[in-house]
């Protein structure tokens, strides 16, 4: 029987499994994040570049009229990994024009167990649409749909990923030219700081 959830409701789903229909033509991708919220690293990013966790426990498949089907093995998914969340984006255009935006959780016998249509998308060009979390020794849905003005960088940020996919290890100053400047010309030298995230 399927539930139809609005935006913030959540229901128990089976631990097994599961097949989530995202429709609308938009580009999907999932985060698998610890408690904290946060992606333990790259691998924890399934997109259409990756499309299958290490795991096996996660991955993504393109479907027929705009439909990408994301496959979620709960019962698989590593104790460190706290939610699985179900991320939207667009690269032409705002979430509002993404007709029929939705995520609907089929169970192993094909059954709808829960859907959820986003109904209040605006300029947002990315958005967390859903998210499959732990919960009392189970698993349970929630229909999220939280939206991120400044795309996928907002996103991304927000749950410890680098957008830039470079490490972070920048120098504090520029390299001092050889032979060694005087120390007044180092203490003019640019520094990267400011282009480093907080």
């Amino acid at each position: 029987m399927m539930r139809g959830l609005i935006k913030g409701d959540n229901a128990f789903v089976p631990t097994a499994a599961l097949r989530v229909a995202v429709r609308s033509g938009v580009d999907v991708a999932a985060l698998l994040v610890t408690e904290r919220g946060r992606v333990r690293g790259d691998a924890d990013i399934v997109f259409d570049g990756a499309p299958a966790h290490a795991s096996g426990a996660v991955r993504l498949a393109e479907g027929e009229d705009g439909t990408v089907w994301l496959d979620a093995d709960l019962a698989g998914v590593e104790e460190g990994v706290d939610r699985v969340l179900v991320v939207v984006s667009t690269e032409e255009g705002a979430l509002r024009d993404a007709r029929g935006l939705s995520a609907e959780v089929f169970g192993p016998d094909g059954a709808t167990v829960v859907a959820y249509e986003v109904t209040d998308a605006g300029a947002e060009t990315a958005m967390v649409v859903a998210e499959l979390y732990r919960r009392s020794g189970g698993w349970k849905f929630r229909a999220v749909g939280q939206g991120y003005v400044d795309g996928l960088t907002g996103l991304a940020v927000d749950h410890g990923v680098d957008p830039d996919g470079e490490p972070q290890e920048l120098p504090e100053r520029i390299p001092v030219p050889t032979p060694p400047a005087p120390a007044q010309d180092l203490a003019e030298a640019p520094t990267l700081a400011e282009t480093q995230p907080g």
